[in-house]
């Protein structure tokens, strides 16, 4: 079936496929100029000029960037919802509103919680990826407690802070389903690197954090498999001079990604150049840390006594601050929101960049760097 648009031009049937006419296209590693996009049935076919094939719908975005989907693998909610609320409904509601900020790929996380309470929330986010609806695509679960310090558990609940347990693992792992990707811990704890290794063994990504470990227990965690910093400064030990700390030892580990919470009150700014010039924009991974307020306000959420509870800025607004205080150019920076956590995940041949073969994920963003359009496996939803 063909069908005319207003201008005359003919249609598609298939709404996941299509041509992205009239930006500036960042892969990211690759600017190109003077072509558009070709996508069908929600992959990317590849860069081509004005010569579109017959039968092609056209998007045209005139003066504006072409960049790959958003992905974001630290987020705990949105519009009132938090996902430990184990409700199909509630989830799929915060999964859509991070989609219209552009972030086409995400790795729900969950805080320290009951045995029961967590389990509940993997099954609802394993039901909520299947919906209907448009909603940004669940590429993994990650788990940020209950494995952590108690003396650095931030907003955590500190009574369901528990030792680590294989039984417990091993049941989490049979009911997410394969979907289980990052698991934070706290190297310091008991057993902690025997169970680094054991998530290192069933490729799971081992992230440290919420932490008071020394830069000896850090740098032994790293050994053992580490590869991965659960939002950077925030509740770890920082660095002193004769005692460089959990900080210290994860700044001078080259193999580690580094998540950083970039809205300016989670990390002073002044940091953002710091990190950008220690960890490279090859291993910085940009994170909302979005707490249930996320799309309700516009400043961090906080509890009555101050302690930060969880970011509301989108990445769009993340990825500006970066630039303005780290000195990346938009090519590096937009690494830390698309190919970096792709790469992490071992998903970069079809998320995070904008490359033949590919999901059709991409943003259309302004000058300005605002959002004007997003596509979800080549479906405009935005």
């Amino acid at each position: 079936m063909k069908t005319k648009s207003a201008s005359g031009i003919s249609l598609r049937s298939d709404y996941r496929s299509g041509f992205i006419a009239g930006c500036t296209i960042f892969t990211p590693l690759r600017r190109i100029e003077r072509n558009g996009i070709l996508f069908r049935q929600g992959r990317i076919v590849g860069f081509i000029d004005s010569q579109t094939p017959e039968d092609t719908v056209i998007h045209s975005f005139d003066g504006c960037l072409a960049v790959p989907g958003f992905i974001d693998i630290h987020f705990h909610g949105a519009s009132g919802i938090n996902f430990l609320d184990g409700t199909v409904d509630s989830a799929v509601t915060a999964l859509a509103t991070h989609l219209k900020e552009g972030t086409t790929s995400c790795v729900p996380t969950l805080m320290t919680a009951p045995p029961d309470v967590i389990r509940k929330a993997i099954t609802a986010i394993l039901e909520a990826r299947q919906s209907d609806m448009s909603i940004s695509e669940v590429i993994g679960i990650n788990l940020e407690g209950p494995y952590i310090s108690a003396d650095r558990k931030g907003v955590h609940d500190r009574e369901s802070i528990r030792a680590i347990t294989a039984d417990e693992m091993e049941r989490l792992l049979e009911i997410s389903q394969g979907m289980l990707r990052i698991v934070t811990v706290a190297p310091e704890m008991e057993g902690a690197l025997t169970f680094i290794r054991y998530l290192t063994d069933r490729g799971i990504i081992a992230s440290a954090g919420h932490t008071n470990a020394s830069y000896d227990e850090m740098m032994a965690a790293v050994k053992s498999g580490v590869k991965l910093a659960t939002h950077l400064f925030n509740a770890m030990r920082g660095i002193m001079q004769r005692e460089p700390g959990a900080l210290g030892a994860l700044l001078v580990s080259d193999d580690v990604y580094s998540e950083l919470i970039a809205d300016g009150e989670h990390v002073h700014p002044a940091l953002f150049r710091l990190v950008a010039r220690v960890k490279g924009a090859e291993r910085l991974i940009l994170i909302t840390d979005a707490s249930p307020e996320y799309g309700m306000r516009k400043t961090a959420s906080r509890t009555k006594n101050g302690t930060l509870v969880g970011g509301t800025l989108p990445l769009p607004g993340e990825l500006k601050l970066l630039m303005q205080h780290s000195g990346l150019e938009l090519e590096s920076a937009l690494r830390t929101i698309t190919l970096n956590p792709a790469a992490l995940l071992g998903l970069e041949r079809r998320v995070g960049s904008l490359r033949k073969g590919a999901d059709a994920d991409i943003v259309i963003l302004d000058r300005n760097l605002d959002v004007k359009a997003v596509f979800s496996k080549g479906e405009r939803v935005v």
